[in-house]
């Protein structure tokens, strides 16, 4: 263990070096070190765009996200007694500019849950919901910062994905909160296919609808198949034309036989057979070089001995 070398600081002639403006220059300043990074890490960073765009499939509302201003105190702190009483440097320690990003967000997310009824602590779809629009934004917001990270894309798009379910979910269950949720988060445009029309906020005439809808698939079901039995019967009809014979019923029987061999003819393709072993390569070549020597037999081209 090294030894502390606080206890050189007491000597006077020792603090009169450190303090001297060629010891400052010389040994304590880093810029004087000429380092090859330093102009990098000093200048401004310039964002370049990617090559290739990343294009949303389901992103159905632009709203931006907006971060708290920089010199806006925080929440908690700026309702406090004592907080007036402190001077503005100490009040400036307090401001959005010494907080993460994530902790912003989170405060963000609370303020909206509450202006729209419900709990930092709900779990109810609607709150899912509103939780991962915010995220959404949050991340778009964080990809113009880091805008070639495929782990911040890949994950914004997954998260995209799995609030289309939610919202699936939430517009088959309760509509009326849905409507809600969607009007106050500005979601526009957005896409749910659903031609039979089964959404509805009661639990009971959804259950109706879709048992509505179930008879309704049997009878079309049998209706579909009436239409290609007779189709096919038609089409028998007609090649028992092409058969030539005088016999009506071996025409049939021979058309319901072409009929067969058109349903279950079969094309193979012959692949190269794959040994689970280490001969694997040494047989394929083997049967290669046999196929080979056949063309060339057959052609006169084989080598004379």
């Amino acid at each position: 263990m090294f030894k502390s070398t606080n206890f050189l600081l007491r000597f006077p002639t020792i603090q009169s070096l450190l303090n001297s403006s060629e010891c400052t220059k010389d040994i304590c300043s880093s810029s004087s070190l000429n380092r090859w990074y330093l102009n990098y890490l000093r200048g401004t960073r310039v964002l370049k765009p990617p090559k290739n765009p990343f294009v949303y499939d389901r992103d159905w509302e632009n709203e931006p996200y907006k971060p708290k201003a920089k010199d806006e105190y925080l929440l908690p702190v700026k309702y406090l007694k004592d907080f007036q009483s402190l001077d503005e440097r100490c009040k400036n320690m307090f401001t959005y500019s010494f907080v993460y990003k994530r902790q912003e967000f989170q405060e963000n997310v609370n303020e909206i849950l509450k202006e729209l009824g419900f709990e930092p602590t709900d779990d109810s779809l609607a709150a899912k919901i509103v939780r991962m629009t915010l995220e959404l934004r949050y991340k778009k917001w964080r990809l113009k910062e880091h805008p070639r990270c495929i782990t911040l894309k890949l994950a914004t798009k997954c998260l995209m994905n799995a609030r289309q379910r939610t919202l699936r979910l939430l517009r088959a269950t309760n509509l009326s909160e849905f409507h809600r949720i969607t009007s106050a988060l500005k979601i526009v445009h957005y896409e749910h296919v659903d031609p039979y029309r089964l959404y509805t906020d009661d639990p009971m005439e959804r259950i109706r609808r879709m048992t509505v809808l179930k008879a309704n698939f049997i009878s079309s079901q049998q209706e579909f198949y009436n239409e290609k039995n007779e189709i096919l019967t038609n089409l028998l009809d007609d090649l028992t034309l092409l058969v030539d014979s005088n016999n009506s019923e071996m025409k049939k029987n021979k058309a319901k036989n072409l009929m067969k061999q058109l349903f279950h003819e079969k094309t193979k393709s012959e692949h190269p057979t794959r040994y689970p072993g280490w001969w694997t390569r040494r047989v394929y070549l083997e049967r290669i070089g046999k196929h080979s020597f056949q063309t060339n037999s057959a052609y006169g081209l084989q080598d004379p001995e």
